[in-house]
């Protein structure tokens, strides 16, 4: 029984975001310590890096399973849910206020995200589907 497409794309986005939450999480953690050592500080840290790599290695594995977005849209995940994690923790945890230009930053990095998936700038030059023999031969390497 195949599981449906907007089910995998819960489970890839929800290990994705959880992941990447762990990893700045960890990253801002000791910043209200500003006397650890270094050995107290990684102590602390990479508890948190290691939950980041066991739920993204499963988030990467749904998605490449499944085909449900190119490398290049992982980044562009990964870039705007590390943005949004480090504006939540500036803003709730560091008590930092949110500025026009985080908030611009963001939509540009969204608006490229759904350019990307959506091959907008390959439709509106006519190209044909990116599934050339080159990108095939290199998903049969990765099998």
């Amino acid at each position: 029984m195949e599981t449906s497409r907007l089910f995998l794309y819960v489970k890839f986005l929800a290990a994705f975001i959880l992941a990447q939450s762990m990893s700045m999480w960890g990253a801002f953690y000791t910043l209200k310590y500003p006397n650890l050592s270094m050995i107290k500080a990684f102590a602390m840290a990479i508890p948190f890096a290691w939950m980041d790599w066991f739920f993204m290695t499963y988030a990467i594995d749904i998605s490449n399973t499944n085909k449900l977005v190119t490398e290049v849209q992982d980044i562009f995940i990964l870039t705007i849910t590390q943005f949004t994690a480090v504006l939540t923790l500036n803003h709730f945890f560091l008590k930092q206020a949110l500025s026009r230009s985080d908030i611009i930053a963001f939509f540009i990095i969204l608006g490229a995200i759904l350019i990307s998936y959506n091959k907008l700038v390959s439709k509106l030059l006519g190209k044909d589907n990116s599934s050339s023999k080159e990108e095939q031969a290199d998903d049969m390497k990765l099998e």
